[in-house]
């Protein structure tokens, strides 16, 4: 009897334990249960829900009647992560009004995970966005980080928007 009471305890112990292994303490970071994903928003900055987006986004303070953005998509591709980044070039040619490619770059997450981030500038309902994409993932899951601001302040948020992109980790 005191056997089955002893593993039992041990049993749940174990449970108890590993109830929290999948996730850090941070209460910064943003999880996407559905996703697979978290990342840490800038401080302060609102979530909320947009029409035709499958995940939370996050806004920044107003500016001339627009607010920074980060949002998150993620798609099936079997392909490398440089293909995968050359075929979303072209289709931003396409769906980008004045798309203009100003860099790529390469760098690692904090958990060493690779990182491309693109740097594109483009209109949008007639206003001028700077828009980073940091693309993320490998085998058959491939993760975009959209980062938008007006192209007037957008090397303001450009530190926030790397700070918190280097924060992804697929879960």
């Amino acid at each position: 009897m005191n056997f089955l009471r002893i593993t039992t305890i041990i049993f749940l112990l174990f449970v108890i334990t590993m109830a929290g292994c999948g996730k850090s303490n941070d209460p910064n970071r943003h999880y996407e249960e559905e996703g697979g994903f978290s990342f840490v928003p800038p401080e302060g900055w609102e979530m909320s829900e947009y029409p035709g987006m499958k995940y939370k986004i996050f806004r920044g303070p107003m500016e001339n009647r627009f607010a920074p953005n980060i949002n998150v998509v993620n798609e099936k591709y079997d392909g490398s992560l440089e293909a995968y980044v050359d075929a979303n070039i072209e289709t931003m040619r396409n769906f980008i009004d004045g798309f203009n490619l100003v860099g790529e770059e390469q760098f690692a997450a904090y958990n060493g995970a690779r990182i491309i981030k693109l740097t594109v500038d483009g209109e949008h309902f007639q206003r001028s966005l700077r828009q980073y994409f940091y693309f993320f993932g490998g085998g058959g899951e491939k993760y975009i980080v959209t980062c938008s601001a007006l192209a007037e302040n957008a090397e303001n948020y450009e530190p926030l928007f790397d700070t918190s992109a280097k924060t992804f980790r697929i879960e």
